[in-house]
Protein backbone atom coordinates (compact mmCIF):
# COMPACT_ATOMS: atom_id res chain seq x y z
CA UNK A 1 0.00 0.00 0.00
CA UNK A 2 2.92 2.63 0.56
CA UNK A 3 4.26 1.49 -2.55
CA UNK A 4 1.09 2.64 -4.53
CA UNK A 5 0.51 5.99 -2.40
CA UNK A 6 4.11 6.74 -3.46
CA UNK A 7 4.12 5.83 -6.93
CA UNK A 8 0.74 8.42 -7.37
CA UNK A 9 2.69 10.95 -5.92
CA UNK A 10 3.84 14.16 -8.05
CA UNK A 11 7.79 13.48 -8.84
CA UNK A 12 9.97 16.43 -9.84
CA UNK A 13 12.54 15.06 -12.21
CA UNK A 14 15.44 16.51 -13.13
CA UNK A 15 14.12 17.46 -16.67
CA UNK A 16 11.56 19.34 -15.07
CA UNK A 17 13.65 21.37 -13.09
CA UNK A 18 15.90 22.61 -15.39
CA UNK A 19 12.46 23.52 -17.90
CA UNK A 20 11.82 25.90 -15.00
CA UNK A 21 15.38 27.37 -14.22
CA UNK A 22 15.33 28.16 -18.26
CA UNK A 23 12.00 29.41 -17.78
CA UNK A 24 13.15 31.71 -15.05
CA UNK A 25 16.00 32.71 -16.43
CA UNK A 26 13.75 33.87 -20.24
CA UNK A 27 11.11 35.98 -18.10
CA UNK A 28 14.22 37.35 -16.03
CA UNK A 29 16.15 38.66 -19.26
CA UNK A 30 13.02 40.04 -21.40
CA UNK A 31 11.97 41.73 -17.95
CA UNK A 32 15.68 43.22 -18.10
CA UNK A 33 14.70 44.31 -21.62
CA UNK A 34 11.52 46.34 -21.41
CA UNK A 35 13.10 48.11 -18.27
CA UNK A 36 16.13 49.39 -20.38
CA UNK A 37 13.99 50.15 -23.68
CA UNK A 38 11.26 52.17 -21.38
CA UNK A 39 14.51 53.79 -19.80
CA UNK A 40 15.59 55.35 -23.54
CA UNK A 41 11.84 55.96 -24.06
CA UNK A 42 11.76 58.50 -20.91
CA UNK A 43 15.21 59.83 -21.12
CA UNK A 44 13.78 61.12 -24.31
CA UNK A 45 10.88 62.02 -23.79
CA UNK A 46 12.58 64.30 -20.49
CA UNK A 47 15.15 65.74 -22.94
CA UNK A 48 12.15 66.93 -25.53
CA UNK A 49 10.42 68.51 -22.69
CA UNK A 50 13.53 70.15 -21.68
CA UNK A 51 13.71 71.40 -25.24
CA UNK A 52 10.24 72.65 -25.81
CA UNK A 53 10.48 74.46 -22.26
CA UNK A 54 13.83 76.08 -23.35
CA UNK A 55 11.96 77.40 -26.84
CA UNK A 56 8.99 78.38 -25.31
CA UNK A 57 10.62 80.64 -21.99
CA UNK A 58 13.75 81.63 -24.67
CA UNK A 59 10.98 83.19 -27.03
CA UNK A 60 8.12 84.55 -24.99
CA UNK A 61 9.56 85.15 -21.14
CA UNK A 62 14.24 86.21 -21.60
CA UNK A 63 16.61 86.30 -24.06
CA UNK A 64 20.19 86.52 -23.19
CA UNK A 65 22.24 88.60 -25.98
CA UNK A 66 25.68 90.27 -26.17
CA UNK A 67 26.32 93.49 -27.56
CA UNK A 68 28.04 94.15 -30.89
CA UNK A 69 29.53 97.61 -31.97
CA UNK A 70 29.41 101.18 -29.98
CA UNK A 71 26.04 102.54 -31.34
CA UNK A 72 25.02 102.22 -27.45
CA UNK A 73 27.99 103.75 -26.15
CA UNK A 74 28.27 105.34 -23.68
CA UNK A 75 25.44 102.93 -21.86
CA UNK A 76 26.85 99.72 -23.18
CA UNK A 77 29.43 98.85 -24.83
CA UNK A 78 31.24 95.95 -27.38
CA UNK A 79 30.77 92.59 -25.61
CA UNK A 80 28.38 93.58 -22.82
CA UNK A 81 25.92 90.41 -22.29
CA UNK A 82 22.33 91.59 -21.88
CA UNK A 83 18.90 89.98 -20.05
CA UNK A 84 16.37 90.84 -22.17
CA UNK A 85 12.28 90.48 -21.41
CA UNK A 86 10.18 89.19 -23.66
CA UNK A 87 7.71 92.09 -25.80
CA UNK A 88 4.87 89.82 -24.41
CA UNK A 89 5.30 90.50 -21.34
CA UNK A 90 6.43 93.88 -21.25
CA UNK A 91 5.58 96.30 -24.18
CA UNK A 92 8.20 98.71 -24.94
CA UNK A 93 7.96 102.27 -23.78
CA UNK A 94 9.89 105.76 -24.39
CA UNK A 95 13.30 105.22 -23.17
CA UNK A 96 12.96 101.35 -23.16
CA UNK A 97 16.02 99.82 -24.92
CA UNK A 98 15.21 97.75 -27.08
CA UNK A 99 16.49 94.68 -29.00
CA UNK A 100 14.76 94.13 -32.71
CA UNK A 101 15.27 92.82 -36.21
CA UNK A 102 14.88 95.19 -39.24
CA UNK A 103 13.57 95.19 -42.31
CA UNK A 104 15.68 93.22 -44.62
CA UNK A 105 18.07 92.50 -42.34
CA UNK A 106 18.59 89.24 -40.46
CA UNK A 107 21.16 91.08 -37.45
CA UNK A 108 19.97 92.17 -34.78
CA UNK A 109 20.11 95.79 -33.94
CA UNK A 110 19.95 97.41 -30.07
CA UNK A 111 18.53 100.89 -29.67
CA UNK A 112 16.46 103.36 -27.45
CA UNK A 113 12.80 103.66 -28.02
CA UNK A 114 12.07 107.71 -28.70
CA UNK A 115 9.20 107.84 -29.34
CA UNK A 116 5.76 105.35 -29.69
CA UNK A 117 2.75 105.09 -31.61
CA UNK A 118 0.76 108.26 -31.91
CA UNK A 119 3.75 110.91 -31.03
CA UNK A 120 5.49 112.92 -33.77
CA UNK A 121 8.78 112.89 -33.39
CA UNK A 122 11.14 116.01 -35.47
CA UNK A 123 14.59 115.81 -35.43
CA UNK A 124 16.62 119.37 -35.94
CA UNK A 125 20.00 119.77 -37.89
CA UNK A 126 21.84 122.35 -37.06
CA UNK A 127 24.06 123.38 -39.75
CA UNK A 128 26.53 125.70 -38.25
CA UNK A 129 27.29 123.71 -35.01
CA UNK A 130 25.97 119.90 -36.58
CA UNK A 131 24.10 119.14 -33.83
CA UNK A 132 21.23 117.94 -33.15
CA UNK A 133 17.86 118.48 -31.43
CA UNK A 134 14.98 115.93 -30.73
CA UNK A 135 11.78 116.18 -29.97
CA UNK A 136 8.93 114.31 -29.12
CA UNK A 137 5.31 116.19 -29.37
CA UNK A 138 7.09 119.12 -29.64
CA UNK A 139 8.65 118.27 -26.37
CA UNK A 140 12.44 118.66 -26.58
CA UNK A 141 14.00 115.57 -25.40
CA UNK A 142 16.77 115.86 -22.23
CA UNK A 143 18.66 112.92 -23.25
CA UNK A 144 21.51 112.60 -20.38
CA UNK A 145 22.28 109.13 -21.93
CA UNK A 146 23.62 110.48 -25.17
CA UNK A 147 26.97 110.40 -26.49
CA UNK A 148 26.97 112.98 -28.49
CA UNK A 149 24.59 114.90 -30.81
CA UNK A 150 26.63 115.72 -33.59
CA UNK A 151 26.48 114.67 -37.40
CA UNK A 152 24.88 111.43 -38.76
CA UNK A 153 21.28 113.66 -39.38
CA UNK A 154 20.17 110.63 -41.67
CA UNK A 155 17.62 110.99 -44.57
CA UNK A 156 14.23 111.31 -43.20
CA UNK A 157 11.58 113.98 -43.35
CA UNK A 158 10.12 115.77 -40.35
CA UNK A 159 7.99 115.65 -38.24
CA UNK A 160 6.76 111.94 -38.06
CA UNK A 161 3.89 110.74 -36.77
CA UNK A 162 4.41 106.96 -35.52
CA UNK A 163 2.47 104.62 -36.72
CA UNK A 164 0.24 102.43 -34.80
CA UNK A 165 2.12 99.05 -33.76
CA UNK A 166 5.38 100.88 -34.76
CA UNK A 167 8.22 102.99 -32.70
CA UNK A 168 10.67 105.45 -33.48
CA UNK A 169 14.12 104.53 -32.13
CA UNK A 170 18.30 105.93 -31.96
CA UNK A 171 21.18 104.85 -30.77
CA UNK A 172 23.08 106.45 -27.95
CA UNK A 173 26.24 107.19 -29.71
CA UNK A 174 24.18 109.36 -32.36
CA UNK A 175 27.04 109.72 -35.08
CA UNK A 176 28.14 106.02 -35.41
CA UNK A 177 24.18 104.49 -35.07
CA UNK A 178 22.02 103.11 -38.17
CA UNK A 179 18.89 103.86 -36.25
CA UNK A 180 15.41 105.13 -37.78
CA UNK A 181 16.81 108.55 -38.91
CA UNK A 182 17.84 106.20 -41.91
CA UNK A 183 14.92 105.32 -44.16
CA UNK A 184 16.00 101.68 -44.76
CA UNK A 185 15.12 101.48 -40.72
CA UNK A 186 12.70 103.49 -40.27
CA UNK A 187 10.00 102.66 -37.58
CA UNK A 188 10.19 99.72 -36.19
CA UNK A 189 7.17 97.41 -36.11
CA UNK A 190 6.44 95.93 -32.72
CA UNK A 191 6.70 92.32 -33.79
CA UNK A 192 9.86 93.09 -35.22
CA UNK A 193 11.18 93.90 -31.57
CA UNK A 194 12.71 90.76 -29.72
CA UNK A 195 12.79 92.37 -26.25
CA UNK A 196 13.56 94.87 -24.43
CA UNK A 197 16.50 95.11 -21.76
CA UNK A 198 15.83 94.50 -18.49
CA UNK A 199 19.68 94.58 -16.98
CA UNK A 200 23.22 93.92 -17.69
CA UNK A 201 24.80 90.65 -16.42
CA UNK A 202 28.38 90.78 -18.14
CA UNK A 203 31.11 92.03 -17.07
CA UNK A 204 29.84 91.56 -13.40
CA UNK A 205 31.56 94.87 -12.31
CA UNK A 206 28.76 96.41 -14.16
CA UNK A 207 26.24 93.82 -13.21
CA UNK A 208 22.69 95.31 -12.50
CA UNK A 209 20.03 97.59 -14.65
CA UNK A 210 20.01 99.67 -17.32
Amino acid sequence: MNEDKNANEPVETENNTSQTYEVNIIEEKTEKGVNWVREIIEWIVSIGLAIIIGLFLNHFVFTLVQVSGDSMTDTLHDGDRLFLVSKYLSQPDNGDIVVFYPVNDNKPYIKRVIATEGQTVEVIYDYETGEQRVYVDDELLEESYVRSYYTNYGDMDYPITIDEDCVFVMGDNRPNSHDSRQSDVGQVKINAIRGKVLFRWWPFTKFGGI
